[in-house]
């Protein structure tokens, strides 16, 4: 069903795919231009096309560190970018998807109506997910070295890091269904954002094999884009121009992909709450 509806709505793809490149394209210019003024002419660029080089790595830091700074320092400018383009574009995706409307219908409607309450959602699932990372991962690495020091079996710290990896990504997937849940009840009922949390938290907990179970089946399937994108990479190589511009284009039709996996997953989450 989701696959389905992400087929027909092709369109809603293609809008977040300019959504997410316009985002991008306003540091990676920058990126591009500091590193072409550093290593761009020399034979540098050939060592690192064949893989990570920590000695050109290194030149670039201290060489060119002055014109990295202000990059890094944009990353939080960045951030809150993300944050407002990411409740706006939701919002208006979800709209379109529930409502079942055309792009030009509800799409704007969607975003300007729901913006701030998505926002809202969006900072409290984001502060839930620290909260949810602190609790998991501060106790490991605060014990790490007692526990290498007086666990006999390491393999031992090598299984418990494995399990709370395992522990620390359902718990991430269940805040995604979480979230999802509350901006698609919000969206259907017109109640408000404590209800609508309160309601799609029932909800999930209810259905959880099920929404588990959607969003593995989607992993699985981003999962095969990533090994068939390596796999082309690795057997095909960037050694002409023409090779490196039809790898690129690949690239780009690699990401479309994984945004029409996405309107899929919002497609199907909506479906299951029919």
């Amino acid at each position: 069903m989701g696959i389905v509806m992400s087929l027909r709505n092709w369109r809603l793809s293609i809008l977040l795919y300019i959504f997410q490149l316009t985002l991008l394209l306003s540091i990676g210019l920058q990126v591009y231009h500091v590193i072409d003024s550093s290593i761009g002419t020399s034979l540098e660029t050939i060592i690192i096309s064949k893989g990570f080089d920590y000695t050109i790595f290194h030149d670039l830091i201290n060489v060119h560190g002055s014109s990295i700074s202000p990059l890094i320092g944009q990353l939080r400018w960045l951030f809150v970018l993300y944050l407002l383009l990411s409740a706006f574009v939701n919002a208006g995706v979800i709209f379109v998807l529930e409502k079942r409307t055309t792009i030009k219908e509800g799409f704007w409607r969607g975003s300007t109506s729901y913006f701030f309450r998505f926002l809202i959602i969006g900072l409290l699932f984001f502060f839930g997910l620290i909260i949810w990372s602190l609790i998991i991962w501060i106790p490991y690495f605060t014990q790490l070295f007692y526990f290498v020091e007086h666990w006999v079996a390491e393999y031992l710290i090598i299984w418990l890091l494995i399990g709370l990896i395992i522990i620390y990504f359902l718990g991430c997937a269940f805040l995604f269904c979480w979230s999802l849940n509350t901006r698609i009840i919000l969206i259907r009922s017109g109640i408000g954002i404590f209800k609508s949390l309160v309601n799609a938290l029932r909800f999930s907990l209810k259905n959880i094999s099920t929404f588990l179970g959607v969003m593995l089946i989607y992993a699985i399937i981003i999962g095969g884009i990533y090994w068939l994108n390596f796999i082309l990479e690795w057997g095909i190589g960037m050694s002409t121009p023409f090779l490196i511009m039809s790898f690129l284009l690949f690239q780009q039709f690699v990401v479309l992909l994984k945004i029409a996996v996405r309107v899929a997953t919002y497609s199907s989450f909506i479906a299951i709450k029919h």
